[in-house]
């Protein structure tokens, strides 16, 4: 088989990976897929479909989503503790200017539509044979971490390997520029290149086969030492493993296409209802050759009637008779809603909104917690990697928020705190605890740092020591 054959898993799913691109992308990319999510109406010439796709607006629940689940999590920084060796990897764990914030944010986008992605820990290498190992590491190389989308993870084996089931060969799809381009500012022509990451001899290697079919052989070696392990994972909803399954928002995609459908019936109704017709009756409909009478309508030109008999009217719409069609759009907007899209969702009453926003998102929060933890075990494991491969300690724990729901404190609480820390009922570290909770004091400030300030007059204070 030749290196571009797909994973039959690969393949099945393909589908499912482009529909919720499509949708995350929004009106733009939906629109440009023409009749895969908006077929044509019967005896629709293509113009007439062209026009009738435009009138239609695209409601991205999808994609707004993913949006807010994101957000949701990176409402508040990670969680690090770390040994000050590793901040060059925390600031750049891609090597090429992408922080472990950065690349966590992506990888849970990606769980999020596609419900896949995979790292892989690289160490880039002097090919030339130029340089020893140690002269590499003198001139600034380190390990890197790079990210695979689940488009680019094309096939896999798996093998017992020192008594473990493990990763035997990965085939990775890459997009690189093209090695001829027309001129010197061509940085638009691309090509594709496939990696294989597998053994030989027990020892862990890459080859590089590019679009010409050419192969290079990469000796990857740690501290001097062929490894024994493919240093990729893939990722999934469920955590690690190479089990592909459905994309977790599938099913909102699915009401997202039928809600865009109907929005399209509902407004080519609105607008073949809201033209009035005229009709002509007791006219003949061809003159004497045949052809069809033309009317011309406006306020300048005069229509001339033959007879009594002869009458003109305008037939419009009476009555509500595209109701049902907006019942419809609007029962799927409700189903969306339950499905994630909170930011669809109508609130009944202002004092209800807080406590209706936490029950409705219980569920969902449950579910992103999951997600982010997948998400946090994976960037600690690249970390860990690639500070063991550079001599460091390994020791490393990145954690996602699991905090989804403001808990901001509201005037009256912290007016208590206040009086209770003036008139000595707490003390100021107490106070400051609450305050953090509350949401209130900055992220990461302890109570003595926060005293340190006001000593140091960095703040306008009263004499209790509160703003």
């Amino acid at each position: 088989m030749p290196v571009e054959t797909r994973k039959s898993a690969y393949t099945d799913m393909s589908p499912q990976w482009e529909t919720m691109r499509d949708l995350a992308d929004g009106q733009r990319a939906v629109h440009a897929r023409g009749t895969k999510y908006l077929p044509m109406l019967a005896e629709q010439t293509v113009q007439e479909y062209e026009k009738f796709k435009k009138r239609t607006c695209f409601l991205n629940a999808t994609g707004k989503t993913i949006d807010s689940l994101v957000g949701l999590v990176f409402r508040k920084e990670p969680t690090i503790e770390k040994d000050s060796s590793a901040d060059v990897f925390i600031d750049d764990i891609s090597a090429a200017g992408v922080s472990a914030y950065d690349l966590s944010k992506t990888a849970l986008t990606e769980l999020c539509t596609v419900g896949r992605y995979g790292l892989l820990v690289d160490y880039p290498r002097n090919d030339s044979g130029e340089m020893t190992v140690q002269e590499q590491e003198a001139s600034g190389a380190r390990p890197a971490v790079k990210f695979y989308s689940a488009e680019s993870i094309i096939n896999w084996k798996t093998d017992t390997i020192n008594g473990k089931e493990q990763l035997s060969m990965v085939v990775l799809l890459e997009v690189v520029e093209a090695k001829t381009p027309s001129d010197e500012f061509d940085t638009n022509t691309t090509e594709e290149q496939y990696r294989v990451l597998d053994f030989e001899d027990g020892k862990y290697r890459q080859r590089l086969i590019d679009a010409d079919g050419v192969e290079t052989v990469i000796d990857v070696r740690k501290q001097d030492k062929a490894l024994d392990f493919i240093p990729f994972q893939m990722f999934n909803v469920s955590g690690t493993g190479v089990g592909v399954e459905n994309p977790p928002l599938m099913d909102l995609a699915y009401l997202n296409i039928d809600h865009y459908q109907k929005t399209a019936s509902h407004s080519n109704a609105l607008y073949v209802a809201g033209a009035s017709t005229l009709v002509i009756s007791g006219e003949q409909a061809t003159d004497n050759e045949g052809n069809s009478k033309a009317f011309h309508l406006g306020s300048t030109t005069a229509l001339m009637l033959e007879n009594d008999t002869s009458k003109a009217y305008f037939v419009e719409l009476k009555g509500d008779s595209i109701g049902a069609l907006s019942e419809e759009r609007n029962n799927l907007k409700s189903d969306m809603a339950t499905f994630g899209a909170n930011l669809l969702k109508e609130q009944k009453k202002a004092a209800e909104a807080a406590e209706t926003a936490r029950i409705n998102r219980a569920g969902e929060s449950s579910w992103l917690a999951s997600v982010a933890s997948i998400v946090s075990s994976s960037i600690e494991w690249a970390l860990r990697i690639a500070l063991e491969w550079q001599g460091l300690s390994g020791d490393i724990r990145f954690e996602l928020n699991k905090d989804y729901m403001p808990t901001t404190m509201d005037a009256q609480t912290l007016t208590s705190l206040i009086n209770a820390l003036q008139t000595g009922a707490i003390s100021f570290d107490t106070f400051w605890y609450n305050l953090v909770r509350g949401e209130i004091a900055p992220e990461g400030m302890d109570a003595e740092t926060e005293q340190e300030k006001i000593e140091a007059g960095q703040y306008s204070m009263g004499d209790s020591g509160v703003a």
